[in-house]
């Protein structure tokens, strides 16, 4: 029997024991409110932790970063940075911790949607040690049909207790001067 079901039956039961009923549904929905977000992705797979931190961040208008799912994916210490050209042409990086970033990027609900997905993977893998190139789109609404921007996330995991775990990303934007090679786009 799933959570629902055990709401509805004790909702409908009969019992005399009114006070206990809400007692025990009370519980049936924290135990159920409990449950991590986290739990709906495979962490078990490379794929799945991927998906999982592109869901965490996408999102129609109002949304907020899906923190029950953001932050257990990484490890205690991972960073996240964004690689850059300036206007006069120096390359730099901006760099926070997963909590950092989502305070100071985020910074509650979005004034407007966002979402990103992964178009194209290229991955590496020795021992625990896993990178992969992972390229994305960005879209301000979940149907435009054309992306804002895209780009490339170098994603760096370490596979403990049988899930990956992210220890860093670092990402940068696709731009004229510097175009996602062909290696990195999706194959025809």
């Amino acid at each position: 029997m799933d959570i629902v079901g055990a709401v509805n039956i004790l909702a409908r039961s009969n019992s005399t024991l009114f006070p206990m009923r809400r007692i025990l549904l009370a519980l049936v929905i924290i135990a159920a409110s409990s449950l991590s977000a986290v739990a709906q992705y495979d962490l078990t797979t490379i794929d799945g932790t991927i998906h999982a931190l592109y869901e965490s961040i996408s999102g129609p208008e109002g949304f907020e970063v899906d923190r029950e799912t953001f932050d257990p994916m990484f490890t205690e210490n991972a960073r996240l940075s964004a690689a850059y050209v300036d206007r006069d042409g120096n390359a730099g990086y901006i760099s926070w911790t997963a909590p950092e970033y989502v305070e100071t990027v985020w910074n509650g609900p979005r004034a407007r949607g966002f979402f990103e997905i992964e178009t194209y993977q290229v991955v590496e893998e020795f021992g625990s040690v896993v990178h992969v190139f992972s390229t994305y789109e960005s879209r301000w609404n979940e149907d435009d049909e054309e992306p804002f921007q895209r780009g490339i996330n170098s994603i760096q995991f370490v596979k403990r207790d049988g899930s990956y775990k992210i220890v860093s990303i670092l990402w940068q934007g696709e731009t004229e001067a510097d175009p996602i090679p062909a290696q990195y786009l999706p194959q025809d």
